[in-house]
């Protein structure tokens, strides 16, 4: 009688012990899920940087002392309850102001980083890309080695932070490739060009005469015309380019003596293409290089309002020079 007696209590206290806990359990479970989901304590947008190989603790730890949320416990164990510990992502996110424990785990699971951009302008040097990328910081690594020049498209490029600067390098390179191909199918006929580089040195001339898009196929028959001609191509920037190798600006007016400098890059000297491109240029001018402008014209020469003034013969473009160097005197 006594042992029956005594089973019952034990059942009555086991199952009494079982129900609280359960309670208890619920109870907190709700409670978590409810906190879980409560905005947050950010005041204002912030970005966060999540590194790689951490785990779900100490992604907890630093979001609640950066304050984006209110306690590393509820987010811990909030992920935990939703099954996504281990697949949070590394990456800079931005969260919103007062976002919740619960859309910041959804955004970290979904690998929903920032996207950042980095723009480099037609005509940029190899050089000059290689000190743009090394400048900007959310980048990391070296760059092997500095490409060779008109091997990168320069446009503007989206990644994120942590890629490497090398994977940027690599991308531009594959833009080119894919750029030059894709326009080389559908060129003109009867171009001088040997091969698709000689119309990637041609664009690249052609990115540092003119700024105007207007202006590229003109010039761009002007030069191909004096190939035909076999008439020196006598291109400023080539001369600069054999001056600093494309590592700095001249930052003064051409000589005499730089236009009578000995170099393959020089066009005063050096009939023909130069052996490289001086520059990397953009999807207009090597555009510009396959598709020139129908005309006769065989000089050009600033016209002080940003353009150019076209010739046919030396005498047109002499009186437009002697105009020109007016302009000059005058400002």
């Amino acid at each position: 009688m006594k042992i029956l007696l005594r089973r019952k209590i034990f059942f009555i206290l086991f199952f009494g012990f079982v129900s609280t806990s359960l309670f208890c359990l619920l109870a907190a479970y709700l409670y978590i899920i409810n906190e879980f989901k409560q905005p947050g304590p950010l005041e204002q947008p912030k970005t966060f940087v999540i590194t790689p190989g951490i785990g779900t603790e100490e992604i907890a730890e630093n979001l609640s002392s950066s304050g984006v949320i209110s306690n590393a416990y509820i987010f811990t164990y909030g992920v935990w309850i939703n099954g996504v510990s281990g697949q949070l992502k590394a990456g800079e996110y931005k969260f919103d102001k007062g976002i919740s424990a619960h859309d910041v785990m959804l955004k970290i699971e979904g690998g929903d980083v920032v996207r950042r951009n980095i723009t480099f302008t037609e005509g940029i040097t190899s050089d000059a890309v290689i000190k743009h990328i090394i400048l900007n910081k959310a980048l990391v690594g070296d760059v092997f080695e500095v490409p060779e020049e008109g091997s990168l498209l320069p446009e503007t490029y989206s990644f994120q932070f942590g890629d490497s600067r090398q994977s940027i390098i690599d991308r531009m390179k594959i833009a080119m490739n894919n750029t030059l191909k894709e326009l080389w199918k559908d060129r003109k006929e009867n171009l001088p060009y040997k091969k698709p580089a000689d119309a990637v040195i041609m664009a690249s001339i052609i990115e540092m005469e003119t700024g105007r898009e207007n202006e590229r196929p003109i010039i761009s028959a002007v030069f191909l015309n004096r190939l035909r001609l076999n008439m020196l191509l006598q291109s400023d920037p080539t001369v600069i380019y054999s001056i600093t190798g494309g590592k700095v600006k001249l930052g003064r007016k051409l000589t005499k003596n730089d236009l009578a400098t000995e170099s393959p890059f020089n066009t005063y000297r050096t009939k023909g293409l130069p052996p490289l491109p001086i520059s990397n240029p953009g999807r207009q001018s090597i555009f510009a290089a396959l598709n020139p402008a129908i005309t006769d014209a065989l000089y050009f020469v600033a016209d002080g309002k940003g353009g150019h003034r076209f010739a046919r013969t030396l005498q047109e473009h002499n009186k437009n020079v002697k105009i020109w160097r007016q302009l000059e005197k005058n400002n």
